[in-house]
Order: structure tokens, then sequence, then C-alpha cells
């Protein structure tokens, strides 16, 4: 799916600074995608690109009220590096409170962000199928 996909929005609760034991499973289970190179036949480096096609794709990160999301963003980021995903934004979303479950969806600073990536990453797609944009 991550090799025939248009588009890719990942998603992750922060747990201790970091994505979720599911979503760093995910990440690990795509190291197949750069292969390493132990015959040298890449001049360019160690590892070998299977995915050729760069597409869009985007980051949402929910964490607590301290909200401290950096270490989250470069595990993903570095996804993104290793699968040839442009990284298009980052979606944030610190909950006020540990029982406050849902409140994301009565922030409008945050459903305006989303909806504003959400264009974004639209009219990507809407390039790559009209052949506007690589």
């Amino acid at each position: 799916m991550v090799e025939k996909c248009d588009c890719l929005l990942f998603g992750s609760p922060v747990y201790f600074d970091s994505v979720s034991g599911q979503a760093k499973t995910f990440i690990d289970r795509c190291n197949c995608f750069r292969p390493a190179d132990f015959a040298g036949k890449n001049p360019n480096g160690k590892f070998i690109k299977l995915l050729k096609r760069q597409r869009p794709g985007a980051m949402v990160l929910v964490g607590g009220e301290r909200g401290w999301f950096e270490g989250a963003r470069r595990v993903i980021a570095g996804f993104f590096k290793w699968v040839e995903v442009t990284n298009e934004g980052l979606i944030t979303y610190c909950s006020p409170g540990f029982y406050d479950r849902g409140s994301a969806n009565s922030d409008d600073e945050v459903s305006n962000h989303t909806a504003e990536l959400g264009k974004k990453l639209a009219a990507k797609l809407l390039g790559q199928v009209s052949g506007d944009s690589p």
C-alpha cells in the first residue's frame, strides 16, 4: 500500500517524546524499501532506492499538555525521506487535559489548519494527475 499510494498522511499520538509503538513498528517494517547495497552497485549511497516516485504527505501528531512534538516529527521526517514522501505540512494538537477525549473536534484553529492542509494536498494531487508537478 505504501508503494502504491499517491499521498501519505501519517498520524500518531506522542508517547515519551516520540511516535507510538505501533507507528514505529510500521516505520521499521518499511525498511525493505531501501535495502543495504552490500555489493556496491549504487554509486550514490549505501542503500538501493526501490521507490522511485515521490508523493506528497503530511503529519498529524497529538500529545498532552506539555506539547513537545519534535522527537516524533523527526522520526516521521526520516521515514518520509526513506519512502520518497515530501512533507507538505504538520498538524499538532495538545490535549488540554488527560480526560478531554475528542477535544480536537471543537478546536477551530486546528480545524482550520487541517482544512488548509487538506486543500494543499488535494492541489498537489490534482497537479500530479494533470502533469503540472513531478
